[in-house]
């Protein structure tokens, strides 16, 4: 099992933070790509979305698909990074382990990774991604 933890990749984030890359996470031109289990994401190095290990079928296009409804919030010292739920009718996928956030213009920057736990497969069915009430990313920065 190549894929054991969901999160942000720090080399963007950096990128972002710095203006070495021109990131906003509130912008419409996000993409989400599948991957199965052979995925070894490295949160540290890893800059930039590639198809290695991609899943795409039947009603879910090579590359991913938009994300959409992206939105930043603050409050009470806590960030938190959102999107409209993902949902995708009438596609056929095997073996889906992780879905990963890229900024498609922006050299295809790599933003997190989701790691599902369990292998997703869809039937002539829908795949959807259910995000949590706190948001895809959140973090505390209350001392």
């Amino acid at each position: 099992m190549a894929i054991t933890a969901s999160g942000l990749m720090f080399i963007s984030l950096e990128k972002m933070l710095t203006n070495a890359a021109a990131l906003n996470l509130e912008a419409e031109d996000y993409k989400g790509a599948l991957v199965d289990d052979n995925h070894t994401p490295n949160f540290d190095t890893d800059a930039t979305w590639n198809n290695t290990n991609e899943v795409s079928g039947t009603g879910w296009a090579a590359g991913g698909v938009a994300l959409t409804g992206t939105e930043i919030t603050t409050s009470s010292g806590t960030w938190k990074l959102d999107a409209t739920d993902v949902s995708e009718t009438t596609t056929t996928l095997t073996s889906v382990m992780a879905y990963r956030w890229y900024a498609d213009p922006v050299a295809d920057e790599e933003i997190l990774v989701v790691d599902f736990v369990t292998a997703v497969n869809t039937v002539a069915g829908t795949f959807a991604i259910t995000w949590h009430a706190d948001g895809i990313a959140t973090h505390d920065f209350t001392p």
